[in-house]
């Protein structure tokens, strides 16, 4: 098996991308490696548990990885799992997620606020893995083959999105947990996805012929009392002038990237349920129906996204599954920090 070993500023980890979603952060080097050979020991023996034995290399090689910043994508996450290893890993994330799950149940209101200092309390690291599983999935998502379709493809999704919504005297209001430097959900409504759009597009613009620096991301995020207010025709028709406008000056690289952006916004508005744990498991729900529908074709396809980011179905599970753990065990030391009791797991 291969254990890759990596240095960021947030400590070292091990990772073994041969058995998705194993990876392990630690203060050193040989620490990082031991958990992340645990962990791998264990997910190892529930798939030959489940009649689905992975395959890995034989022997142990600890190799030095050439990326920088933690865990990203392989040449592992290339070979295509199986159906059944499909049907596996699931399973696996399934019995982590009930492990979780049953605990939080458990939890008194109040529990719910706790954190470490300088940390996310326990809801919001909830609702961040809610929000992480859905861009996951997300990222299985088809594109068209070059940025300047991508582009134009995502605008008609956010027109798609907000045009029903022109005038009509009832608006909806959505939210969902934002960049992580927001620190929790951000409220949404039809208005204020296309004065969020707009902005961008106006920095994006001034970025293109000034030189000024890029535009930041989030941008024009706060809430202000006309975005209650329904869209107005002019409104929608600035927003797809813009996109025009960028889509003939704009090189490929920002068009990519403004793709991105389009399709983010437009989704702000799809409704999840609004209890953490019913949101969670949702948006669970949701990336285990695309899972579990994936045909041999898509196992073996490498998605590629307007910026050049490239994801399988493999990746999506390991990242699924190796987020998950570790912000359960991030949700324990909270708890155990705070004197409340988290069982075994």
């Amino acid at each position: 098996m291969r254990i890759y070993t990596l240095s960021s500023p947030r400590g070292h980890d091990a990772v073994a991308p041969e058995v998705p979603g194993t990876w392990f952060l630690a203060a050193s080097p040989e620490e990082a490696v031991a958990g992340c050979r645990l962990l791998a020991a264990q997910d190892l023996e529930a798939y030959a548990r489940y009649g689905a034995p992975l395959p890995v290399s034989p022997g142990e090689v600890v190799l030095p990885s050439w990326q920088e910043g933690g865990p990203a994508i392989f040449a592992e996450d290339f070979v295509p799992l199986a159906t059944d290893e499909v049907r596996a890993v699931v399973r696996r994330i399934d019995e982590v997620r009930h492990e979780l799950r049953e605990l939080l149940t458990r939890l008194p209101e109040e529990a719910w606020s706790l954190n470490r200092p300088g940390k996310w309390s326990v809801r919001t690291l909830v609702d961040h893995v809610a929000n992480s599983q859905w861009l996951i999935a997300q990222a299985l998502d088809d594109w068209p083959p070059t940025p300047e379709e991508a582009h134009a493809s995502a605008m008609e999704e956010l027109l798609a999105a907000v045009e029903p919504w022109v005038e009509a005297p009832e608006q909806p209001r959505t939210d969902h947990f934002g960049h992580n430097s927001e620190n929790g959900r951000v409220r949404w409504t039809p208005r204020k996805v296309l004065r969020v759009v707009a902005t961008m597009q106006v920095a994006w613009r001034e970025h293109l012929r000034s030189g000024a620096p890029a535009p930041t991301f989030p941008l024009a995020h706060e809430d202000l009392p006309e975005d209650a207010a329904p869209p107005s025709p002019a409104e929608v028709d600035a927003v797809a002038e813009n996109a025009v406008d960028l889509s003939a000056s704009a090189d490929p690289k920002a068009l990519g990237v403004l793709a991105r952006r389009y399709r983010y916004y437009a989704r702000r508005l799809h409704v999840w349920p609004e209890g953490v744990l019913e949101r969670w498991d949702a948006t669970w729900e949701h990336s285990k129906a695309l899972f579990l529908a994936s045909s041999a074709a898509d196992l073996a396809r490498v998605r590629v996204d307007p910026s050049g980011s490239l994801t399988t179905v493999r990746q999506a599970l390991s990242l699924s599954l190796g987020h998950l753990r570790e912000h359960a065990g991030h949700v324990r030391r909270t708890l155990a920090l705070n004197g409340v009791a988290v069982g075994v797991g």
